[in-house]
């Protein structure tokens, strides 16, 4: 059997030329572009998901992430995550989900931030909960692609149909025979299956990792203080900035005077920032920026700024929360219906509104 799939292996390379040859295909999935991509060299199958990074105005709830599967020959899976990771744990969710469609064992998998590139991997804007809503799906299907093309691979080797072939934690199962050929052995023959445009999703009662608990993959890392943030990024000639923004919502800047923040040493600029009216934009204000987050926060404690505090400027917190206290007091003197009495007068209404309905016949 060893003999069949380095036979296979022998062919594909000279076909190859001992060269990476990447394969795109878009497949129409639920209103989203599905690209996967296979590669064949020495290092195995790399299966890849993008989404249509931009949407039309009638596709407004379309949304743009990557991710990449990266199974070596020695059967390790390297899977990148798209997201921003902040601690909520989507680096070890949403590749578990891949994880768990793939078939894959999740000691053999390796999790990766990917980098930002918006051009490779889409929007990777995280916030909202969003990551899991949108990605899920996505995900899922990713997985489920990596599967049937090592599926449809081992059933190459054996010379039999892909349906007597089954995957099942990092194996692929000849039903008959009960052989099992591994991930890794399959990788490089994998590669080479024609992409699948709607795979089969595993069963809801199939799920290995889905719906259960799954240990996050950096908890060491991150009990060691080893794990690396966004804010633990550092380049060349790095700047810091620190910002202050009008105390009241919808204020805008009036004046600024920056000369005693200019003085600060490291301080390189100030600047001043326009609201933007979007959601989720800017509030404006007046950033700091310095060569490093000392200078830029003391920075800005020295600069002296007149604000415009708008229509909002009158607003005070302590009499608006005394006026909610009052409310409260004044609900406590007021008879209060009981359940039993606002179920008797729901039924009323019903019967009030079946009256006025005329019968259809």
């Amino acid at each position: 059997m060893r003999a069949d799939i380095e036979s296979l292996l022998v062919e594909q390379r000279e076909k190859q030329a001992q060269s990476f040859t990447v394969k795109r295909m878009s497949v129409s999935l639920n209103r989203r572009q599905f690209l996967k991509a296979s590669a064949l060299g020495t290092c195995g199958l790399v299966v890849g998901v993008s989404l249509n990074a931009q949407a039309s105005p009638s596709q407004a709830a379309e949304f743009n992430p990557n991710a990449f599967i990266h199974l070596q020959k020695d059967g390790s899976v390297l899977i990148y995550c798209g997201r921003c990771e902040m601690g909520q744990g989507i680096s070890t969710a949403l590749p578990s989900v891949v994880a768990d469609e793939m078939e894959a064992d999740w000691s053999k998998v390796t999790v990766e931030q990917a980098e930002g590139d918006q051009d490779k991997y889409g929007s990777q804007a995280t916030g909202g909960s969003a990551s899991i809503r949108t990605m899920y799906e996505p995900m899922r299907k990713a997985g489920a692609v990596a599967r049937e093309m090592l599926v449809a691979a081992a059933a190459k080797v054996w010379g039999i149909s892909a349906e007597n072939c089954y995957a099942e934690n990092h194996f692929v199962v000849n039903k008959a025979t009960k052989q099992k050929l591994s991930y890794g052995e399959l990788a490089s023959v994998a590669a080479t299956m024609p992409t699948p445009e709607n795979p089969t999703l595993k069963a809801k009662a199939d799920f290995r990792y889905i719906g259960s608990h799954l240990p996050r993959h950096d908890v060491a890392k991150v009990v060691q203080g080893q794990r690396k943030y966004g804010v633990d990024t550092k380049v060349d000639g790095m700047q810091y900035a620190a910002i202050v923004h009008c105390p009241v919502m919808g204020g805008t800047l009036k004046s600024v005077d920056k000369t005693d923040a200019m003085k600060v040493q490291g301080v390189t600029a100030v600047v001043e920032i326009a609201p933007m009216k979007v959601p989720f934009g800017s509030l404006g204000g007046v950033a700091v920026v310095a060569n490093n987050s000392w200078s830029a926060q003391q920075g800005v404690e020295k600069l002296k700024v007149e604000w415009d505090r708008g229509e909002h400027g009158s607003y005070d917190t302590m009499a608006y929360m005394k006026t909610l206290v009052e409310n409260v007091e004044k609900l406590k003197q007021t008879k209060l219906l009981s359940v039993a009495m606002w179920k008797a007068r729901l039924q009323k209404l019903r019967e009030r509104c079946q009256r006025r309905i005329p019968k259809v016949i």
